[in-house]
């Protein structure tokens, strides 16, 4: 008998917000991830992990995001 796989390992942006991305999951839902193209490829040199991210904040003309890799934990530049 096989044993079930392990839930995927998350990990969240330490806000309120209480979201729990899924780590190495190009179909994470979680947050502002699954529209306006995240989680995507993390751009830093060298890694292979995907940057998340979550609504940051709004003003009257834009939005801003948080953003983060699930590997090397940078944000987006």
């Amino acid at each position: 008998m096989t044993e079930p796989a392990a839930p995927p390992e998350t990990f969240d942006f330490g806000d309120s917000a209480g979201y729990e991305h899924r780590i190495s999951d190009g179909s994470c839902d979680q947050g502002w991830c699954g529209c306006q193209s995240y989680p995507k490829t993390c751009e830093q040199p060298g890694c292979t992990g995907l940057v998340h991210a979550n609504f940051g904040d709004e003003s009257w003309d834009s939005y801003w995001l948080h953003t983060r890799c699930d590997v090397c934990g940078e944000e987006e530049a």
